[in-house]
């Protein structure tokens, strides 16, 4: 599955909480490894999040959030993960 930027705006609105008419850019970002793709979404008040969407072919993928939210919880820098939908296979974070 693949998204739409409208799609992927629908999510950040959602998982956010922002309303409607919120702007906001949709940047896709070059193509990573791992069957994943990321696309950075620039808010109106300039600030940034990150849309990934991956490929749960990978095994590994299924674990990125679960593994980002450990490493916080030990004191590891590591993204915040705002929102997590496992059966679209994607992540939004910082």
């Amino acid at each position: 599955m693949s998204f739409s930027d409208e799609e992927i705006r629908a999510v950040v609105r959602n998982a956010l909480e922002l309303p409607e008419t919120a702007p906001l850019e949709v940047i896709p970002l070059a193509a990573r490894g791992s069957q994943r793709s990321f696309y950075r979404i620039r808010c109106g008040d300039h600030t940034c999040v990150v849309f990934m969407h991956y490929s749960a072919d990978r095994r590994e993928n299924k674990y990125y959030a679960a593994l980002g939210r450990f490493l916080q919880e030990i004191g590891v820098p590591a993204p915040l993960i705002f929102h997590h939908d496992p059966e679209k296979n994607f992540i939004l974070m910082e």
